[in-house]
């Protein structure tokens, strides 16, 4: 599959990899560029001493083989060999007083914490349950993959639009039972202000065996991709950051390094953030209004949810532990400017592959302020200083609920949303939220697809797709691929 057009690829992140092996399943010559010295972008992981610190795989829809979004991952070849862990609980909720609140992956299990925790609210629990097992029969994450999928979804999109005006906090507030009113908004990564429907998408979805965690974490599952491009006669440039797409005329040509090399190509793809490639290297002439109300609406909010991650390596079995545990204080605390009633961890055993047996590794979600963060990364010693500060208030707040924990660790890291930016390049280390205006019309028109007055160009990932996610990263770069094909003449292979 050599001597076919010449295409490059703007990073090595889930939707660069993806791009790469399907334009080289369908005869394509790829390059890849990328600024790291390794794959995957925000999908990574990486080692202090004896822990490995996993910053992206949450839960990976599409890991259960029922899946409708399983034929994606096994058309990158991204889960060859690896092990999914499908845990019993998704969340488990508990406050300082001893109550708590699990969501279980069996919808069964979750109702009965509900009536357990509040049983005058039978009738109102028993229709949630309903609407659970209703999605769980939709596979709403694997629709995307074909026509007859979608076709699937259209009875219910009254359903779907309903419930994505409801938030998780609006539902709580029908339950009796106080603790439960406060713990509700909690189970689905602490994001209170959630639509429901994304609840009922994750309950159905963990109910039917899906949703699991790669072993090994997130750079595994990134290292998978790329050897799987590499198979395939794919080539990859490290260390390689483009600071300008070539235009001539009106279609791209290629790109200029930031070390003056140019490369050139029939099309070029770019799988980086978007506006960091149409106001940066594209130097914001291929637009619209769509386009420039997107990127410089000022959506951006002051303080990012899990924009920040501490992480303690431990001396400690955490083997009994739930893997996703969020923890009601009794008294709010200080972070970053803001105050937190409630603290959301992940919980990494040696079952997870990244600690050895008897250790553990916890990681603190929490909210972060760009502009401070980006101002006390002119001073390091300043800004060592606020993390060591964050990193010790962590482990004195959690010593209630892990006693003995600040003589247990071994060692700690932390990251913001300057620390993303550093290392992808991405603008202001931030997921593309966007209005939801602009994310219901970009997902209409396609922006991944094509640029205004730009042709033999392609964009791809969450930002092309106004969306969030690993699959929709890998959906888009499939899309991107697809597309380009179409225009080249060529029956797409996936």
């Amino acid at each position: 599959m050599s001597g076919g057009r010449a295409v490059l690829i703007i990073g090595a992140g889930i939707a660069g990899l993806s791009a790469g092996i399907y334009a080289r399943k369908n005869g394509y010559d790829v390059t890849v560029l990328e600024m790291h010295d390794k794959p995957g972008g925000m999908c990574t992981s990486w080692r202090r001493e004896d822990f490995t610190f996993d910053y992206s795989i949450h839960n990976l829809a599409g890991s259960g083989r029922g899946s409708g979004l399983r034929k994606l991952w096994e058309e990158l070849g991204a889960l060859d060999g690896l092990e999914i862990i499908d845990y019993q609980e998704f969340v488990r909720i508990e406050d300082q007083e001893g109550r708590s609140f699990t969501m279980y992956s069996d919808i069964g299990r979750t109702a009965a914490e509900m009536r357990r925790l509040s049983p005058g609210d039978e009738a109102m629990i028993r229709k949630h349950e309903r609407m659970a097992r209703r999605f769980a029969g939709l596979d709403l994450f694997g629709s995307a993959m074909s026509r007859t999928g979608m076709l699937r979804l259209l009875p219910h999109l009254r359903t779907v639009m309903r419930l994505g005006k409801v938030t998780l906090e609006d539902k709580a507030a029908e339950f009796t039972d106080p603790f439960l009113r406060r713990a509700f908004p909690a189970v689905q990564y602490g994001f209170s202000n959630m639509p429901l429907i994304v609840h009922y998408i994750f309950q159905g979805g963990l109910d039917r065996g899906d949703l699991g965690f790669v072993k090994g974490g997130s750079l595994v599952f990134s290292r998978n991709l790329e050897a799987r491009f590499l198979a395939l006669g794919g080539k990859m440039r490290y260390r390689s950051r483009v600071t300008k797409v070539l235009v001539e005329g009106s279609r791209a040509a290629g790109v200029r390094l930031e070390d003056g090399t140019e490369l050139r190509a029939d099309t070029v793809i770019s799988a980086a953030d978007g506006r960091s490639t149409i106001f940066g290297l594209l130097g914001g002439k291929n637009k619209d209004q769509l386009i420039e109300d997107y990127y410089h609406s000022g959506w951006w909010p002051k303080d990012q949810e899990m924009g920040s991650s501490v992480f303690l390596g431990v001396r400690r079995d955490l083997s009994d532990e739930p893997h996703a545990l969020s923890l009601l204080l009794r008294e709010p605390i200080s972070v970053d400017g803001g105050k937190l009633d409630r603290l959301d961890l992940e919980l990494f055993d040696a079952r997870t592959g990244l600690v050895p047996e008897g250790k553990g590794v916890i990681k603190v979600n929490l909210p972060c302020d760009y502009d401070r963060w980006k101002e006390l990364s002119r001073d390091r010693k300043m800004k060592l200083q606020a993390k060591k500060d964050i990193i010790e208030l962590m482990i004195s707040t959690l010593e209630r609920r892990f006693p003995g924990l600040a003589g247990q660790v071994e060692v700690s890291d932390m990251t913001t949303l300057v620390t993303c930016e550093r290392y992808t390049g991405c603008f202001r280390g931030l997921q593309p939220w966007g209005s939801k205006r602009d994310q219901s019309r970009i997902s209409r028109k396609g922006l991944s697809r094509t640029l205004p007055g730009l042709d033999d160009f392609y964009m791809a990932g969450q930002w092309a797709e106004a969306g969030v996610g690993i699959p929709t990263a890998a959906l888009s770069a499939r899309r991107a691929v697809k597309a380009m094909c179409k225009r080249d003449g060529i029956r797409f292979k996936g």
